[in-house]
């Protein structure tokens, strides 16, 4: 089935090293939507936030004891564009050395990863939720 638009892949961190957060972006075909975004980080941290992709609420879902994914009904693409983002770097399909030692080098991977995100979709001046489940909130 097809899930419909989306994005994912690799961005980086900054301008000097090779560190890159990963990222599956699902634009919403919600109208009211068109000026808002919501990122989704799954806890940890170091949980991979495809997990909530895969299993949760994104555009389909991948069952206990089942051989492929189906569309799930409820997923949140429904009500506004999301994007998943896997982080801090060595996380899921992160790359990178794992150098983050505080919340405030988290904080500084994801800032760089999210301006070069912003610019790369062109969304700038969009309303931003961030939500997540366990320490990610």
């Amino acid at each position: 089935f097809n899930i419909g638009e989306s994005y994912a892949g690799l961005l980086p961190i900054d301008d000097t090293s090779d560190r890159e957060l990963f990222f599956w972006f699902v634009p919403t075909t919600n109208p009211a939507a068109s000026d808002e975004i919501m990122i989704w980080l799954n806890g940890g941290p170091g949980c991979s936030s495809l997990d909530g992709f895969l299993h949760e609420n994104g555009p389909a879902i991948w069952q206990p004891g089942t051989f492929l994914p189906v569309p799930n009904t409820w997923t949140w693409v429904n009500l506004t564009n999301v994007v998943w983002v896997e982080q801090p770097v060595g996380t899921g399909y992160s790359r990178g050395t794992p150098n983050a030692t505080s919340e405030i080098d988290v904080a500084n991977q994801f800032r760089g990863f999210w301006k070069n995100f912003v610019d790369l979709f062109k969304l700038h001046d969009r309303k931003v939720f961030v939500t997540g489940e366990s320490y990610g909130e």
